[in-house]
């Protein structure tokens, strides 16, 4: 799980999960997985930004070249379908585009007032990404568009 309030959300949902190991660069996310015993945290090391709690840098990235994961769960600040998926800091884009990299399966997360809109920095392509959840706020036209590349669609 990358940094962002929509994955401390999605860790929120998985307590109780067992036999999970989860690798972050979210300080938030861990502190919200802490308690559960059945998890084990593996926290990416690197310099940490104090405006959003996440750790960057070529620590962290290291880390993930040696790792595999069944799933990612990508958070942003923007979601264009001709430009793909942002941030606004290009550290954290540089660290997601290697969490994409060591994930098969790779899940968006975000609300739907950021489709759309586009941050500072390109993550990745809409086409590399398998799953998007979100909420039904997103227009039909966005979603056709989305489907009609491959990707699934999960509304909460």
């Amino acid at each position: 799980m990358n940094a962002g309030s929509t994955t401390v959300q999605v860790a929120r949902h998985i307590r109780g999960r067992k036999n999970l190991t989860i690798a972050t660069n979210a300080l938030f996310v861990a502190v919200e997985l802490l308690n559960n015993l059945d998890v084990e945290i593996l926290a990416l090391g690197g310099i940490l930004h104090s405006t959003t709690g996440a750790t960057v840098g070529p620590e962290a990235e290291n880390m993930l070249r040696k790792l595999t994961f069944d799933y990612l769960f990508l958070a942003g600040d923007g979601f264009d379908i001709e430009h793909g998926i942002t941030t606004t800091n290009v550290l954290e884009a540089h660290l997601s585009q290697a969490m994409i990299l060591s994930a098969r399966t790779k899940v968006v997360v975000m609300d739907s007032t950021k489709f759309g809109r586009r941050g500072l920095t390109r993550v990745c392509d809409v086409r590399e990404v398998d799953i998007v959840v979100t909420d039904d706020g997103v227009p039909g036209e966005t979603k056709s568009a989305l489907e009609d590349i491959g990707l699934q669609f999960i509304i909460v």
